[in-house]
């Protein structure tokens, strides 16, 4: 396969983007528009399915990552505060502390899947504290980001479209309740109040799925690489390799409201476009997500650089919440390490998923 390229892919009767180039320059074309939720995702569903979904659409339908220009930019300008530099670096001792509450526990056994006992815990404690919902209970947050992300990754399946409309109204009763509570995530959303409602719903799926499949990523990766605490830089430069190898939001998707061009390749007016985030074509892999062992062992090298990858995509649309997943990265992969530095994987079963990508069960041992 090429390194880079665009294709129509016939069966899905849509084009593909990957490669580092071309992705961006999609990205960042005006014509392809993120407005994708009504001709992506509901034109999946059978009518009589999207009836017993009102929920389900009215309220994702108001997601800003779903918007294009004053729109999306005035949403997102709204919580920016949550995630700028000064906020994490204030939140990094809670975060410590939240990492080192899940490890502990999850290591008095010498065996445990890693993904229910940490990824899970430490992705829905602490969005749940920079969004100011603590309230919610970890298995609940979860269940509600599973559910939106089986949905959005595969609209196709009504029993999906069904579970996603539960969980958007157990989260946004939730969000309601928690609507006067000070500061947090409530107090600076934008718009009417339906929008913060699904600004809070959004960012509440967007934050758990990728963040449990980054850690699950880094720690396939750590245990199977010689990374020792000693070792200056090295935590925060896996970090970006497991970025760049494994993103854990596999693609994004786009319309052409108007005819372009990306990469010498003509994209006609009303075409559904996929723009892999991980380098590779995304309709040309022979199964679900592999594990590559021609990847570089012995440990990533210097810290790489950061826009060497599209993990968080690109341009304006890029995640908001990166600064929150790498600080959550970083401190899981330091403290295994120095708290495990023996550890090992003992198997790896990948999500089907493959949009919202990482592992279903990740079973770790410890020296006893």
């Amino acid at each position: 396969m090429e390194p880079s390229g665009v294709r129509y892919h016939d069966e899905l009767d849509c084009y593909v983007v990957w490669g580092l180039e071309p992705a961006r320059a999609a990205m960042a074309d005006p014509a392809l528009t993120s407005d994708t939720f009504q001709p992506m995702n509901l034109s999946y569903l059978p009518e009589v399915v999207r009836d017993e979904c009102p929920d389900l659409v009215a309220l994702v339908e108001r997601w800003f990552i779903f918007r294009d220009g004053a729109d999306h930019q005035t949403a997102r300008k709204a919580v920016r505060p949550l995630f700028s530099p000064r906020n994490i670096r204030d939140l990094a001792p809670e975060v410590a502390t939240i990492v080192e509450d899940v490890l502990d526990e999850a290591m008095r056994s010498t065996e445990f899947d890693f993904v229910t006992e940490v990824a899970d815990k430490v992705a829905a404690r602490a969005i749940a504290l920079i969004l100011g919902f603590e309230s919610a209970s970890q298995e609940s947050l979860q269940r509600w980001g599973l559910a939106l992300s089986k949905f959005l990754g595969a609209s196709y399946r009504p029993d999906f479209a069904m579970e996603a409309q539960v969980a958007i109204v157990e989260l946004s009763e939730f969000v309601r309740s928690a609507e006067s509570a000070p500061g947090g995530l409530l107090s600076l959303a934008s718009g009417e109040r339906e929008d913060r409602v699904a600004t809070a719903a959004m960012m509440v799926f967007g934050g758990l799925q990728t963040t449990v499949g980054l850690l699950g990523f880094a720690c396939k990766y750590m245990m199977e690489s010689d990374v020792s605490p000693s070792t200056v830089g090295e935590r925060s430069a896996l970090i970006e390799r497991t970025l760049s190898h494994w993103a854990p939001l596999g693609h994004v998707a786009r319309m052409a409201d108007r005819a372009t061009s990306i990469a010498s390749t003509a994209i006609p007016e009303g075409s559904a476009v996929l723009i892999a985030l991980d380098g590779t074509d995304v309709l040309d892999r022979p199964g679900m997500l592999t594990w590559d062992p021609e990847l570089p062992s012995g440990g990533p090298g210097p810290l790489e650089d950061k826009a060497l990858h599209l993990a968080f995509g690109y341009g304006v649309h890029r995640c908001i919440g990166a600064p929150l997943a790498r600080l959550v990265g970083d401190e899981v992969v330091r403290q295994l390490v120095e708290k495990a530095p023996g550890a090992r994987v003992v198997s790896a079963t990948p999500k089907a998923n493959r949009t919202y990508r990482g592992f279903s069960e990740l079973v770790v041992r410890i020296p006893g």
